[in-house]
């Protein structure tokens, strides 16, 4: 979770450092960060990456204008400074979310092709039970088998 947070911080802090306010690089730092963290985590982490990324972009929006800039919001104020920033950071906010389920959706893809090829290729080895056929079923080819090797018993002897 550190590229979450720590690129979007880190962009938001050159673009108040240069004096542009929250612009471009935040934006393109927080989408990357967003990604890279949903490239990095775990199947089970992908919920934790997608509810985030627009949360930690609001905080790093509200944090960095608020410190940057926190002798101009008071009282009510700062009510408007945190609708301002809501509102500026919401295309942000789509984009890292956007960003993060397009990183989930193509590892999935490529997990499911991963998971097949392996299939396919167990199958030319003979390696997965279907490609054996069904010995280890009630009534598969190995009870066959011992049915047909299987001495018969006379049906009148005793």
């Amino acid at each position: 979770m550190l590229p979450a947070l720590g690129l979007p911080v880190c962009g938001a802090a050159f673009d108040e450092l240069t004096g542009s306010g929250l612009g471009p690089v935040f934006a393109v730092c927080a989408v990357l960060g967003a990604a890279l963290a949903a490239a990095l985590s775990s199947r089970a982490g992908w919920w934790w990456v997608t509810t985030s990324a627009p949360v930690t972009v609001l905080a790093v929006t509200s944090g960095s204008q608020y410190l940057a800039h926190h002798d101009a919001y008071h009282g009510s104020a700062l009510a408007t400074g945190a609708a301002r920033w809501l509102v500026n950071a919401f295309p942000v906010m789509a984009a890292a979310l956007l960003a993060a389920l397009l990183v989930i959706v193509v590892r999935s893809i490529l997990d499911r092709r991963g998971t097949r090829r392996e299939t396919r290729r167990g199958a030319r080895l003979g390696t997965r039970p279907e490609a054996r056929g069904t010995a280890g079923r009630r009534g598969g080819s190995r009870s066959r088998r011992r049915a047909a090797t299987a001495p018969r018993r006379s049906e009148g002897a005793d």
